[in-house]
């Protein structure tokens, strides 16, 4: 049995179908937000879920926490393109593929059936590139900023934030507002989004 997490209802479906299509996946079951997925985990225990990075709002944190309820279960994740940052964090959240929805449908069910044979679905990890290729959005940050976006697109609270950098909320409230002006983010998911497109946010365990 398989899980799909995505918030449209159109394209719930289209992934039902394609998970349909794979070899061995049953009638897929659907939730529109992580937190109906973790319900819908602990009833079905899906032996494949895939979980759009929209839905998620882009929090890796809360996706680590998923991949873990879901095992002995693989996730995947599903991304409009590809942006190596976040396949990188899906990655390290514990994701068993990053696909996108650019794929043609035969291109996406393979890459579907080639997680669960075990095989590799990500592109290459954005820290191996040329700092040539490095963000135009992110290059006026200082080096703490930095740090503070790499959080944001990890998801994390400002509290969280505050524990991860040892420094106290209002200073991580003072970091937000001003990293969100210079790289003109509207939010802090489009932050996370400029953080993905731009710039590998470093991961702090």
């Amino acid at each position: 049995m398989s899980l799909v997490v995505e918030e449209k209802p159109i394209c719930r479906s289209a992934l039902g179908q394609i998970l349909l299509e794979c070899r061995g996946q049953g009638q897929p079951r659907f939730a529109s937000s992580m937190e109906e997925a973790i319900d819908e985990i602990s009833i079905a225990k899906p032996s494949v879920t895939l979980v759009d990075l929209f839905t998620a709002n882009y929090d890796f944190q809360k996706l680590k926490q998923l991949v873990v309820h879901a095992k002995p279960g693989m996730v995947i994740v599903v991304d409009d393109r590809v942006t190596p940052a976040f396949a990188s964090l899906a990655k390290w959240a514990g994701a068993a593929g990053y696909l996108t929805k650019d794929l043609d449908v035969e291109g996406f069910k393979h890459a579907i059936t080639t997680a669960i044979d075990g095989g590799v679905n990500f592109p290459a990890d954005p820290s191996k590139s040329s700092n040539a290729q490095t963000q135009p959005a992110t290059r006026g940050l200082s080096a703490r900023q930095l740090e503070v976006l790499g959080q944001l697109a990890l998801g994390k609270s400002n509290q969280e934030i505050a524990e991860a950098l040892e420094i106290t909320t209002g200073t991580v409230k003072t970091h937000v507002h001003t990293v969100l002006t210079l790289i003109g983010a509207r939010n802090r998911t489009h932050a996370a989004l400029i953080a993905g497109r731009f710039h590998a946010p470093s991961i702090v365990r």
